[in-house]
């Protein structure tokens, strides 16, 4: 006799939480060994999401890209049981797997008194790049979106608040309305734009294709007179995680922008992120988009102008520094 979805769903969070826990008895190392295992398992016993993974990484120029696609997928492993690793670890365990650089320039972009719209991707473990930034002192509202089980989300809330960020999640009511009083406030707002989400969104070269990425966080950024904070992580050989945080550099002489020419600034500075580490990037649903046409695009863009800013969806020129 098949359960009822209602009692399948809750045993499945119930699950959830309960592998959480078992990994999180592990040291941090054999947890991040057993994630990498699982994660070339999955590459195996799924080779359809395998051969995305190395197609994609095929537009990165990354030499092998089909030897590169299974480091990839034990990458994703390793981030995912580091995570549940973290939900059962003290504050004082956490910050001591992560090293950021550039908390001085978030202070100072902070000191401005009008937020800051701190930008990113699924690079890495992401969720400790976030909470890098948290410690400058100030207080991070990461955008996320709704996992669908609510004891592990209630666990990830929980992680977060311990390190200084608090969730707004992605297509609630009043969203939109809590991102933008966050940067009036003079907090930081965190987005990861690489990810497909409600409101409006532009197509911009990405990875030798295209992706569409959110102009929402930027409008609301534009408003506010918030200051634009990079930020990306990368897992180095010993399993710790560096975290790098600089301001978007400024538009080529001083020129005027539009929210669509920012959006497009952001894509260059996470293309040459991901292209710096590509196996560190979380391949498995990311899917490019076609340019829209440019007559589409150009009324797009006017009609924006007449609009309310869009619901803020969820969440380098150069590269990360050679750290060991």
């Amino acid at each position: 006799m098949s359960r009822p979805d209602g009692q399948k769903s809750l045993l499945q969070d119930a699950g959830g939480l309960v592998l959480t826990r078992a990994i999180g008895l592990l040291p941090h190392r054999a947890a991040l060994a057993l994630g990498a295992g699982a994660g070339r398992l999955i590459c195996a016993l799924a080779p359809k999401k395998r051969r995305r993974i190395e197609g994609n990484l095929r537009r990165t120029e990354c030499p092998h890209p089909r030897k590169a696609s299974w480091r990839a997928g034990a990458q994703i492993g390793r981030t995912m049981a580091e995570m549940a690793w973290l939900l059962w670890r003290t504050p004082e365990e956490i910050d001591a797997t992560t090293e950021v650089d550039g908390l001085d320039v978030m202070k100072a972009a902070v000191a401005r008194g009008k937020g800051v719209l701190l930008v990113g991707g699924h690079v890495g473990n992401w969720e400790l790049g976030v909470r890098g930034a948290a410690r400058c002192g100030t207080p991070v509202f990461a955008v996320a979106r709704r996992l669908g089980s609510p004891r592990v989300e209630s666990a990830i809330a929980h992680f977060r608040e311990s390190g200084g960020v608090h969730t707004l999640t992605r297509g609630a009511r009043g969203a939109s309305v809590a991102a933008y009083r966050t940067l009036r406030n003079g907090h930081i707002l965190a987005c990861m734009m690489d990810r497909m989400s409600s409101g409006r969104r532009i197509a911009v070269p990405f990875l030798g294709a295209h992706i569409r990425i959110p102009v929402g966080p930027i409008v609301l950024a534009r408003r506010a007179g918030a200051a634009i904070i990079v930020g990306g992580a990368r897992r180095r050989r010993d399993g710790s995680t560096y975290v790098r945080l600089y301001e978007l550099p400024p538009a080529p002489d001083g020129a005027d922008e539009t929210e669509d020419d920012v959006a497009r600034r952001v894509a260059a500075e996470l293309d040459a992120f991901v292209t710096a580490t590509p196996e560190q990037w979380y391949w498995i649903y990311r899917r490019p988009a076609k340019p829209k046409h440019a007559k589409e695009q150009s009324a797009a863009a006017a009609a924006a102008a007449d609009v309310p800013p869009a619901r803020v969806p969820s969440s380098d020129a150069r590269p990360l520094p050679g750290r060991p």
